[in-house]
């Protein structure tokens, strides 16, 4: 039935899964029609629903895509759409519905997915506001937020992203990284390979549908309902998945456990029996493919060894490919190993080697450490960025093939945290030799004071200058301001060489940065140190993503036993003639107001208790 033929007052029948995979009917009548309510052309139909308790939990999440028939003229049952839509914190079982006449227009066949920014290949790409937010945990979507939380616009249902095996404090770990999508962490159970009774369960109009994000030791799946099937084509949700297009994502039948009524907005709570097919569509409208072959998953692989279990253990995950859920599967699944089957010690400290394989025979190898004392996101941040990298640039999309890695959790924390540095004098002459008195305290221990050499360049010029001494954290902030064409690429080979570069950057290192009075100009990957003023202000006068200008700096790294946590900042007085601007008042410090930065020869600390921000 076409919306053009849908009056207020006609009346038919729902049919959804509310347990098991039985389908069952609720009773519908049309309030109204809302044209060109969610877009140009995308019309709703505006129902009341009864039955099925739906007059007790409202619109619930989960029962996207379920098909709707209203009886026309001549008494003959007509599909309408998909319930797909509805209102927060709605008293009342009214829901919109999509119109199946929008929904088969999604392709059901495989296309080549599109890579953002494609066109612009020629422009230098510029990694650093991807860094900056995942160093952020992501932000928030505001408007899809407002609309969510006050409850006065009409939105696509939440779709419950069902987890099974794992603690809530997991959940709660990984729930900020899906701010920006319509995705529900829900706990829930699995449902194995079939339940009794519900082998024969298949896709069919109404029928529960799972989108697999990660399979094996970790179950979680995406749970909706099919609105129609056509020979072996499957249209789905009603509405968009996360709107990528063109996908290649594993579906499969889902069991539904039981529907948990909810002030805010009632939800299934399902798992996944099987995988079906394929999921080749996922548009505005609905999410639509075909039953058959499943696509190909990324294998994980990790081994545990921790003092909740006498002998290692190894978990297997299958993982989407898929631009957005497979950093977010891969950052679960090696969660899940570290800390889904027993909480974290309240002081532990995790060594993680993983082996990350690419598409195309590229690899990637991560070994690093993290504490008690680092932020949870600090190690998502560190786990998902080559993976992001790979997949979100504007030159193409490299998936991992596998990942393998094995992880070991300690009860103790092996850190130290950065308590002071002085030097042993005020001002220096240009290629003098600086001795770093650095003061760490490791947890529970007592001071202890190591000395480090740092030589200034000869050609150093007279003035002010700044070292910086800190942990890994600290380095990586400051990189992107004083080394802007390092995280810059050109194409896929370049992005590579950039992960190569993070991922070697260790928090077991301490980090002396000294902070010139020169600038440079960036230009795109090529940096050009020490351009005269005038040139300087050419080059940058016209706002571009590709030129910035940055301030001088030189890094040496120093290996360390354990894990560095904290930083400082020391001012220097860089001069021919030390000994009389000794006797001079201080300066500001490059990139430093005045009155707020260190006297020469002091510290200006920034540790846990008071974190440094750029």
């Amino acid at each position: 039935m076409r919306t053009s033929e849908v009056r207020p007052g006609m009346k038919g029948y729902g049919l959804s899964v509310f347990s098991g995979t039985r389908l069952e009917r609720f009773d519908v009548e049309v309030i109204s029609v809302l044209k060109n309510q969610m877009g140009p052309q995308q019309d709703v139909v505006l129902i009341r629903c009864k039955g099925q308790g739906l007059e007790h939990s409202g619109a619930v999440a989960g029962m996207s895509g379920s098909p709707i028939w209203l009886t026309d003229d001549q008494g003959h049952e007509r599909m309408i759409g998909a319930f797909a839509l509805g209102w927060q914190f709605s008293k009342d079982p009214i829901a919109g519905v999509r119109p199946i006449e929008e929904m088969l227009r999604v392709p059901t066949v495989l296309r080549e997915p599109a890579v953002a920014g494609k066109a612009a290949q020629a422009s230098t790409w510029d990694a650093r506001p991807m860094m900056r937010s995942l160093a952020g945990g992501g932000k928030p979507n505001a408007a899809a937020s407002a609309a969510s939380d006050d409850g006065r616009t009409l939105t696509p249902l939440a779709l419950p992203l069902t987890v099974s095996g794992v603690p809530q404090s997991f959940i709660d770990t990984l729930q900020p990284l899906l701010r920006q999508s319509r995705l529900t962490l829900l706990q829930s159970g699995g449902a194995g390979d079939a339940p009794a009774g519900n082998e024969q369960a298949k896709l069919e109009p109404g029928s529960a549908i799972g989108i697999p994000v990660v399979s094996g030791d970790l179950d979680m799946s995406a749970i909706g309902t099919v609105t129609e099937v056509l020979g072996d084509r499957v249209f789905a949700f009603g509405h968009e998945f996360n709107a990528e297009g063109a996908v290649d994502l594993p579906m499969g039948v889902g069991y539904i456990h039981t529907i948990i009524p909810n002030a805010s907005m009632s939800f299934k709570l399902g798992s996944l029996i099987r995988t079906d097919g394929a999921i080749y569509s996922d548009e505005v409208t609905a999410i639509a493919g075909t039953i058959g072959k499943a696509p190909a998953t990324i294998p994980i692989e990790i081994t545990v060894t921790s003092p909740q279990r006498a002998e290692p253990v190894t978990y297997r995950y299958q993982v989407a490919r898929h631009p957005r859920f497979t950093p977010f599967g891969t950052i679960s699944a090696i969660a899940a190993a570290i800390m889904g089957h027993s909480q974290l010690p309240a002081e532990f400290t995790i060594n993680y080697e993983l082996n990350m394989e690419f598409d195309g025979g590229r690899s990637v190898v991560m070994r690093n450490q993290t504490t008690s004392l680092m932020q949870a996101m600090e190690l998502i941040r560190d786990l998902q960025t080559p993976v992001m990298f790979a997949i979100d640039n504007p030159f193409a999309r490299v998936y991992p093939s596998k990942i393998t890695g094995k992880v070991s959790v300690g009860t103790s924390i092996e850190a130290d945290m950065l308590r002071g540095v002085t030097t042993d004098k005020k001002a220096y002459k240009p290629g003098e030799t600086v001795r770093l008195f650095v003061t760490t305290r490791p947890w529970r221990g007592k001071d202890v004071q190591q000395t480090y050499d740092f030589k200034l360049p000869s050609d150093l010029p007279e003035g002010p200058a700044v070292l910086t001494i800190g942990d890994a954290q600290r380095y990586t902030m400051d990189e992107m301001r004083f080394s802007p064409y390092r995280f810059h690429a050109d194409s896929v080979d370049d992005v590579f060489s950039l992960i190569q570069s993070i991922t070697a950057d260790s928090s077991r290192q301490l980090y002396i940065r000294l902070t010139t009075p020169g600038e440079g100009v960036s230009v795109g990957r090529a940096a050009l140190p020490r351009m005269p003023g005038g040139k300087r202000q050419i080059l940058t006068h016209t706002p571009s993503a590709d030129v910035s200008a940055y301030p001088e700096s030189v890094v040496v790294k120093h290996d360390l036993p354990r894990s560095l946590v904290g930083s400082a900042d020391v001012m220097l007085v860089v001069s021919r003639h030390p000994e009389k601007a000794q006797m001079m008042p201080p300066a500001p410090a490059p990139g430093v107001p005045p009155q707020a930065g260190p006297q020469p020869g002091q510290e200006a600390p920034h540790t846990p208790d008071s974190p440094h921000q750029e």
